[in-house]
């Protein structure tokens, strides 16, 4: 996939979440999975907690499937990080 004349990194399809409302997160899964065949959810500290409220409503809405959920550390401060694909039939 190729984005402003690149092809697009790992990092590019990572969806940072943070304070905003989940509403703004979803709409950036969305659109990710729109365009590439996978989108990743990261949350770090207490963050962790709405991005599996976040894999959870994806899953509910759209038929996504979480093909990985692992925990990771970034500058030492833990966190969660899923991993998310259309699925095939929609019924979740």
């Amino acid at each position: 996939m190729r984005k402003g004349g690149k092809i697009m990194e790992k990092e590019d399809r990572v969806v940072r979440i943070g304070s905003k409302p989940k509403e703004k997160y979803l709409q950036a899964v969305f659109y990710q999975l729109d365009h590439t065949e996978e989108c990743i959810i990261r949350g770090l500290g207490s963050r962790q907690g709405k991005t599996l409220e976040l894999r959870l409503d994806v899953e509910d809405i759209d038929g996504v499937e979480a093909d990985e959920v692992k925990s990771i550390k970034v500058n030492g401060t833990p966190g969660i990080e899923v991993h998310l694909k259309r699925g095939g039939s929609g019924d979740g």
